[in-house]
């Protein structure tokens, strides 16, 4: 099976079990902003990932990805 053809089942997966675990702890609108949020970064992210990706490769790439996610956590304190 293709490799992308199952991250993509994976994760409608977790989006259906998602909003039907929001519906049940009456989280829908924290849950609906969550997924606004989310599509808004993935839209915005996805061209300059893309560009970094093709120029300098995949190692770049995920240097980047944990360099951010290491600021968030410090600057949130999770």
């Amino acid at each position: 099976m293709n490799k992308k053809l199952l991250a993509g089942i994976y994760y409608l997966a977790v989006l259906s079990f998602l909003s039907f675990y929001a519906i049940e702890v009456d989280f829908v609108k924290k849950a609906s902003f969550f997924f606004l949020l989310y599509a808004i970064v993935e839209l915005l992210s996805r061209p300059l990932s893309g560009r970094l990706l093709d120029g300098k490769g995949e190692k770049s790439l995920a240097c980047s990805y944990l360099a951010n996610l290491t600021r968030i956590q410090n600057h949130t304190g999770i």
